[in-house]
């Protein structure tokens, strides 16, 4: 019995054993039954050392970051209101911080879970050790395409694509627990890869999830058409047959367990993006997301009016303020923005029908 126990139970572990799939499937699920802030976003500063032709924050001047203690402290409100929650450290790129490991350690002794987002250019195999002394959860990178010359000319740095695949080999090979994500944004030249960037996720243990190109330039400042038009015009698709054949792909990839996490509904709204990306899309608020800016403001949504600021008053005293309280009562409830886009219930349904499909595949293999 013993045997067949062990024979049964070794598939599971392999898939979830890593905290790699059920925990992430689990937290990505959990805000639908949650009433407070669940996807806390700290922006720990808005300068980067990339170039990317999909983003200008790089030309972004403003140095000005929460201090270490403030993130402390902000992060200590928060939870004493939610309850440890999953912390993503975004920027800019906030492995430009050297006391990066502080920000996560801080977060860990809360019992917080951590993301961090990254461009890979400083995932050295120094900066990675520390980042796992530092109890970090999951390190998502940036990864436009598995053909170098694509994803570097993306990022406007040569040798990007190089030092990803070194420091995702290096994670897996020495520190296995850390888990893995993969970020893309969808533009003209890389829609081709998206089989291979999924297959590439899979390959290691990891998922990769996918958003279209948006006008949006340093500050976190989207544009108007004709601004847009200007800076992107030639990077937002051409062809519908390749957008069409590239949402589809996704489309019929389980949602679980094949190297992708990407909810169906998304791609209804991709659809209709590509078809328009200079339309501005209504601005959803969702209460499970709360954006602290690398200035101290707070945001729902980052293409909302800031809710309040930490410099000035509590994140309590913000939650329950006069313009969160607005917006909360002003929301849309049909539409949903880019940038910040959940879920719906019934993906979740379609995760967990892919997720124990997926089990049973492996359980059947060691069969």
């Amino acid at each position: 019995m013993h045997q067949t126990y062990q024979k049964n139970i070794n598939p599971l572990r392999k898939i979830f054993g890593r905290k790699r799939d059920v925990r992430n499937f689990l937290r990505k699920a959990f805000p639908y039954f949650s009433k407070k802030p669940f996807n806390i976003i700290i922006h720990a500063n808005d300068i980067c050392n990339s170039r990317c032709t999909t983003c200008y924050i790089w030309k972004n001047e403003d140095k000005e970051q929460l201090s270490v203690e403030k993130i402390d402290s902000v992060i200590n409100d928060i939870f004493s209101i939610t309850g440890p929650r999953t912390v993503t450290i975004s920027g800019g790129e906030p492995l430009l911080r050297s006391d990066i490991y502080q920000i996560i350690q801080g977060i860990k002794k809360r019992n917080g879970s951590v993301r961090l987002l990254t461009n890979g250019l400083l995932l050295t195999p120094l900066v990675i050790k520390k980042l796992h002394e530092s109890k970090l959860d999951c390190v998502v990178i940036s990864l436009n395409s598995t053909d170098p010359a694509i994803h570097d000319r993306s990022r406007g740095m040569p040798g990007n694509h190089q030092r990803i695949m070194e420091a995702v080999n290096h994670i897996n090979e020495q520190y296995p627990d850390m888990q893995i994500d993969f970020t893309c944004i969808l533009f003209k030249e890389n829609l081709e890869e998206v089989p291979h960037l999924v297959t590439y996720a899979k390959s290691k243990g990891a998922t990769m999830s996918f958003q279209p190109i948006r006008p949006i330039l340093y500050g976190n400042r989207y544009l108007e058409k004709d601004q847009a038009a200007k800076y992107f015009s030639e990077l937002l698709p051409d062809s519908n047959e390749k957008t069409s054949k590239a949402l589809q792909m996704l489309e019929d990839t389980p949602s679980f367990g094949e190297g992708i996490f990407l909810p169906k509904s998304y791609i209804k709204l991709y659809r209709s993006y590509f078809n328009d990306p200079y339309h501005p899309s209504k601005k959803k608020v969702d209460d499970t997301f709360l954006f602290i800016r690398h200035n101290g403001i707070v945001q729902f949504n980052t293409r909302l009016p800031a809710i309040g600021n930490i410099h000035d008053s509590s994140i309590k005293d913000i939650l329950s303020g006069e313009e969160a309280r607005r917006q909360l009562s002003d929301c849309y409830k049909e539409e949903v923005c880019l940038c910040e886009i959940n879920p719906k219930p019934r993906d979740f349904y379609q995760v967990g029908k892919d997720a124990l499909v997926h089990v049973l595949k492996s359980v059947r293999k060691q069969d």
